[in-house]
């Protein structure tokens, strides 16, 4: 297959050749991105995206780099010493990846995300109290159909109880405004 992919694309003999031979490599180096790029996706969501960036970082530019140059140039293997040194980029960053994710204790993870949980939402609810204003009054629901809720005593400003249905259909309290019900259909 890999001799063939490259006619899709091109005639020219000499770059069906050139993907030939590095098409086994960029294979190879898929197999190493895809654990790299799921590492770096459970280090961000562990709220640990600097030790991802620092292993990528360190991975292409000390590692990738200088073996792409090392093989390409120095060895004279060209094209396919480039591409050596970006699969030597990947398996080390999937490697260092690997090696942070199993050596991580995750209990102590656990109570950090936690903590960083509980933080966050006590500043949330912090900035949301702050920017209600202290003379409108809390939202209440409104009634359900048939439903009444209590008021206010006037002496002793508790709430009394609700009424049953029955004498809140009685007092004219509870009654849907409009004449039509979406359970009972047209009433009044």
């Amino acid at each position: 297959m890999r001799h063939q992919w490259a006619k899709f694309f091109t005639s020219d003999k000499e770059i069906l050749k050139l993907t030939a031979l590095v098409l086994p490599i960029a294979g190879l180096c898929e197999l190493g991105n895809c654990p790299q790029t799921t590492g770096c996706g459970v280090l961000r969501g562990s709220a640990r995206p600097t030790i991802g960036a620092n292993i990528n970082l360190g991975s292409f530019y000390l590692v990738g780099m200088p073996v792409a140059i090392l093989m390409g140039f120095v060895l004279k293997m060209g094209f396919a010493g480039l591409w050596l040194g970006l699969l030597a980029a990947q398996g080390s960053c999937a490697l260092l990846m690997f090696y942070v994710l199993c050596t991580t204790d995750w209990i102590v993870e656990a109570e950090r995300a936690n903590k960083l949980t509980t933080e966050s939402n006590m500043e949330t609810n912090t900035k949301m109290d702050s920017n209600l204003d202290e003379r409108d009054p809390p939202p209440v629901a409104a009634p359900i159909h048939g439903e009444t809720r209590g008021s206010l005593s006037e002496k002793g400003g508790d709430f009394s109880p609700p009424r049953s249905p029955a004498t809140a259909t009685a007092t004219g309290e509870g009654r849907n405004p409009l004449p039509f019900s979406p359970i009972l259909g047209w009433v009044g």
